[in-house]
C-alpha cells in the first residue's frame, strides 16, 4: 500500500488472473468502490506486491509475477495504463520483488 500527497490510498492486488492497482479516496470507510483502477493487459502488471509514490505523483509497482519487474506509472494513470518505463530482464537481477522503497 502507498498514499499520494493527497492521502489517496494506492493498494496493490496480486488476484488470480487480474492484477490491479486500487486506488482509494482519503478517509474511505466501509463497502465503497474505489475512485481509479489500473488493470488491464497493457499495464505489465504482474502480481503487484510493493506500491510507492514519488513527489511527482509517478507511482513504482513491483511486480511479483513472471516476469518480475519495476513499472512505473504517470501520476494518475487509470484503466489499461501503459507504463511509461518498465525495469525487467535477467541483467536487472529482479526476482520476485515484494517491496519497493524511495529515497525521501
Amino acid at each position: 500500500m502507498g498514499l499520494d500527497t493527497t492521502v489517496n490510498l494506492y493498494v496493490a492486488n496480486a488476484g488470480g488472473t487480474t492484477s490491479s492497482i486500487t486506488v482509494y479516496a482519503p478517509g474511505i470507510n466501509g463497502d465503497m468502490p474505489p475512485t481509479r483502477t489500473i488493470s488491464g493487459t497493457l499495464t505489465g502488471l504482474a502480481s503487484p506486491q510493493g506500491v510507492v509514490l514519488d513527489p511527482t505523483g509517478r507511482l513504482y509497482v513491483a511486480n511479483n509475477g513472471t516476469p518480475p519487474s519495476i513499472t512505473v506509472y504517470t501520476p494518475g494513470a487509470m484503466n489499461n495504463a501503459i507504463p511509461i518505463r518498465t525495469i525487467t530482464g535477467s541483467a536487472t537481477g529482479l526476482s520476485q520483488p515484494l517491496f519497493i522503497a524511495l529515497r525521501p
